[in-house]
């Protein structure tokens, strides 16, 4: 289908469940620039456990997928993440992964909870607050190294000029939530790291 405006096709991409049963939830995208190929972000949908209970996400289940627009075909790049929220990639091919928390279990959130109330009581807001992490897969294969640890729900990453901007503190600004700190107000930031 193509989009308003465009006499170009749409690939529409149909993402398996993964293991567990949970939906594959494509949060995030970027062009590999070595190639063209697009790698996407994959968090791990809801999944009901054996007592009925509804868990938002399980560690390690979540990843990075790499898709080949001209083949069509689909292949795990990254395994063993917990919440992956974005990817960005460099000229070289470097892969920089952002997980919104690897905290768990969720930290569980009152139903009806007003997320925008910045005078409701300190809640988490259903993540595990100050445990998100910033991680770049070199191209060559090697090790993983971890660029940023313990930052607030960081959600998006850009790559530019050999930066990388990065965004984080989700929630309403100044609300307060619990963390492992303490209480502690939302702070929404950009951040670079060079």
């Amino acid at each position: 289908m193509p989009l308003e405006g465009s006499e170009e096709p749409v690939h529409s991409i149909q993402f398996p469940f993964f293991e567990e049963e949970q939906q594959a939830v494509p949060a995030g995208l970027a062009l590999d620039p070595t190639n063209g190929d697009i790698l996407v972000a994959m968090l791990s949908g809801f999944l009901f456990d054996y007592y009925g209970t509804r868990i938002s996400y399980l560690p390690g289940s979540a990843r990075i997928i790499r898709y080949n627009p001209d083949t069509g075909e689909l292949n795990d790049e990254i395994r063993g993440l917990t919440t992956a929220i974005d990817v960005a990639v460099d000229e070289e091919g470097n892969i920089y992964v952002v997980e919104l928390t690897r905290g768990w279990p969720p930290a569980l959130m009152p139903v009806g909870f007003d997320l925008f109330d910045p005078d409701a009581p300190p809640d988490p807001g259903g993540y595990v607050r100050w445990d998100g992490r910033v991680s770049m897969y070199p191209a060559d294969g090697g090790e993983a190294r971890i660029l940023l640890d313990d930052i607030d729900t960081p959600t998006n990453i850009t790559y530019s000029n050999d930066t990388l901007y990065i965004s984080a503190g989700l929630g309403t600004p100044g609300r307060s939530v619990i963390s492992a700190n303490g209480i502690q107000p939302i702070e929404g930031v950009v951040g670079l790291y060079d």
